[in-house]
């Protein structure tokens, strides 16, 4: 009710008090009665300043002088100072008051205003607190993952190597060829230890701002087919199928590092053989000159990815699933390290998959350069 009053116009009140002095104060003049009937039109308007802190009482206040004149005139004609004494002290008395009420209303109107606008602000202080703790405590829980899974990947290695040179150095070996034997298998376990020790220096190293690239003209088919041939055998003992398809023009290169696109690929490679239990994986290199770019795509026919992990998968210290990284092993640091590569470079690495065993294609793009 109050605030379907407050939205009315200040002119509906002025006519409405307007209304009310011609009504009361005709009734004073034809009755003859004393003007202390016109209290009744002073008591609206101390009543509309503490309802709605205005300047309303002012042009209230000279209609209430003015019907004080008429009646006082009407009462004591002949006497023009006590009419004016009595129409103006009452009036003024009545100014006075409702600009103290005035102040004081629009004073407690800033307060309140001020109270709301810091609730709010404490409101939305207190969201975003509770944002930051949820995002540190899901940071503190990827570290404390990484971590476990990193001494995993060193502890395995080390394990190996330890033991194999235990038995070596030992004389427990029955022969040559099974302390050459156990001599490989510390070598293997030794490339593995290098690869995650160079992992989490690639990281750091990319986290500080200090990877450089040395972009020229770079053959991306030819590291292609290195990558390829690297795992040629490895995919042929599990029976996976692995193919190179090279751009219809074989003289487009790309502007990139050589190390940093064989890296890229070792990993990209690497991955798709780790998750894929049977079918193929193919290196699909594609030139395409009106974008500029060079596209090489990753395909496999192998776990696929589900959709509400993929937009994480890039992040460091992240692995889509915590069951296939205790299965598979790995510090989830491959391809967050592909893709601050490919993006010093001008490139990029996306991912798509349909879904949950059907396949992932990992795209690394690099810039087109011509040939010199």
């Amino acid at each position: 009710m109050k605030e379907r009053l407050g939205r009315l116009w200040p002119g509906t009140w002025l006519l409405l008090y307007a209304l009310a002095i011609v009504v009361v104060g005709g009734l004073v003049v034809y009755s003859g009665a004393s003007n202390a009937w016109m209290a009744l039109l002073i008591i609206p308007v101390p009543g509309f300043v503490i309802w709605r802190p205005t300047r309303l009482h002012w042009p209230m206040a000279l209609m209430l002088f003015a019907a004080y004149w008429v009646i006082n005139l009407s009462n004591h004609p002949d006497d023009f100072a006590a009419n004016l004494r009595s129409s103006g002290v009452a009036v003024l008395t009545l100014v006075v008051v409702c600009e103290i009420l005035y102040v004081t209303g629009r004073a407690r109107q800033r307060a309140e205003a001020a109270l709301v606008a810091t609730n709010e602000q404490l409101a939305q202080a207190v969201v975003h607190a509770n944002e930051l703790a949820a995002i540190a405590q899901e940071a503190d829980q990827i570290k404390s993952d990484f971590l476990a899974s990193t001494s995993h990947e060193l502890r395995t290695p080390l394990t190996g190597i330890i033991a194999s040179l235990d038995l070596v150095l030992s004389g427990q070996c029955a022969d040559p060829d099974e302390e050459r034997h156990f001599v490989n298998i510390a070598h293997t376990s030794s490339q593995k230890l290098l690869d995650v020790v160079n992992a989490v220096l690639d990281i750091a190293r990319i986290e500080a701002g200090k990877i450089e690239v040395d972009l020229m003209p770079v053959d991306v088919v030819a590291i292609a087919a290195e990558v390829r041939d690297l795992f040629r055998v490895p995919a042929a003992d599990r029976g996976i199928g692995l193919r190179l398809v090279p751009p219809d023009d074989r003289r487009a290169v790309a502007l990139a590092d050589a190390d940093k696109v064989r890296q890229i690929l070792l990993n990209l490679v690497g991955n798709a053989l780790k998750f894929t239990e049977r079918g193929e994986v193919t290196i699909d290199v594609e030139c395409q000159p009106a974008a500029g770019q060079m596209r090489i795509r990753v395909c496999d026919t192998g776990l696929g990815i589900a959709p509400e992990k993929q937009s994480r998968l890039f992040e460091p210290f992240v692995q889509a699933d915590r069951d296939v990284a205790r299965r598979f092993g790995g510090t989830g640091l491959g391809l967050s390290i592909s893709r601050r590569l490919a993006e010093r470079m001008g490139g990029s690495v996306s991912l798509f998959s349909a879904g949950e065993g059907q396949g992932s294609t990992f795209t690394l793009t690099l810039p087109l350069a011509t040939r010199s």
